[in-house]
């Protein structure tokens, strides 16, 4: 296995607390600006780590792939609709039980429909990302690189705009595709790293985001919701990821050891698709053991970031207990005795 970089670790435990701070009911003006960082950062940054030399057949290439994302996607899946099925249907303020029925999810884990998926909505991004590789994998090798930016874009525009709501998460995946080959791009490009680094750009990128976010408003890639405007919601993406890169960077210098990002960095997977169960759990403890309103989440900020650091928190023992002795279920090797 090649070393790990670390901005990119930072950049990932950032994003994945930000997703977890806005399911937690966050206060709705800063509910909105979390999305400078979301999950678009995690098409960046896949995009950064892709390699064509890596894989030179696409049978060798899709195998990778159904091990690291689709054995993953399938088992947490029924991990957490069994959770919802037996519990979170029937209990506390997600119960839907006699209003939906127990099939839904079934809908969402084999068509890939984000709104079907009420086990656990973040595991979209699995089946996205997935159907993303598979698509730069084929421009990259049958269009080739000299158009690639011109079909990326108008493909993802075409998409986004015209095209109604595909199986799979097509249609998001066509939108990821573009900020895919971003992050590709720019690892490739040494000058274009040199341009976008330093605090020049992140000044710059700041005061764009700044006047496009109020304008574009809410975004939700699983709803294929852009904003008010998809050209708006490229260039905040871009502008985000070049102030998370910088600021990645400048950790990277100050940080001389391991620490706890990136111990969260590296486990990112299974913070995403457990958190909105632990949410589930948590607040159960709350309500039943200690005896505290969950109105204390609504729209207050300090509750609110201290309910998702324990969410993360919480995640630990699970992560001990699929790194050591499920490794395979998230697509890691088994380790050697």
């Amino acid at each position: 296995m090649g070393e790990r970089i670390k901005w990119i670790d930072y950049g990932k435990a950032i994003a994945i607390f930000l997703v977890v701070l806005g399911h937690s009911g966050l206060y709705q003006p800063l509910h909105i600006a979390r999305y400078m960082f979301g999950m678009p950062f995690f098409f960046f940054v896949s995009g950064y780590l892709f390699s064509f030399e890596k894989y030179p057949s696409y049978e060798s290439f899709l195998m990778r792939r159904v091990k690291s994302i689709i054995v993953p996607y399938l088992f947490f899946n029924f991990v957490t609709y069994f959770f919802w099925l037996l519990v979170a249907r029937n209990y506390g303020d997600d119960a839907v039980a006699g209003v939906v029925p127990w099939y839904v999810p079934l809908k969402g884990i084999f068509l890939g429909y984000p709104e079907y998926l009420l086990n656990d909505v973040p595991l979209w991004f699995f089946v996205c990302l997935f159907v993303v590789e598979n698509l730069f994998y084929a421009y990259g090798k049958l269009i080739g690189k000299k158009w690639f930016v011109i079909w990326i874009l108008v493909s993802g525009w075409i998409m986004a705009e015209v095209v109604p709501q595909l199986p799979y998460c097509i249609n998001a995946a066509f939108v990821g595709l573009i900020f895919y080959y971003f992050g590709y791009v720019l690892k490739m490009n040494a000058g274009m790293r040199s341009v976008l680094t330093g605090w020049i750009p992140v000044f710059l990128c700041i005061a764009v985001y700044a006047v496009i976010m109020p304008l574009n408003g809410r975004i939700a890639m699983h709803d294929n919701n852009y904003g008010a405007d998809m050209s708006l919601f490229l260039v905040e993406q871009c502008a985000c990821f070049v102030v998370m890169y910088n600021f990645c960077l400048f950790l990277q210098k100050v940080l001389k050891h391991d620490g706890v990002l990136c111990y969260v960095g590296r486990n990112t997977l299974v913070i995403c698709v457990m958190h909105m169960i632990l949410f589930t759990l948590m607040k159960g403890v709350m309500v039943y053991v200690l005896d505290i309103p969950l109105s204390v989440l609504d729209g207050h900020i300090v509750s609110n970031i201290v309910f998702a650091a324990l969410a993360v928190i919480c995640c630990v023992p699970v992560i001990y207990v699929i790194n050591n002795y499920l490794p395979f279920v998230i697509g890691k090797p088994r380790k050697k005795d």
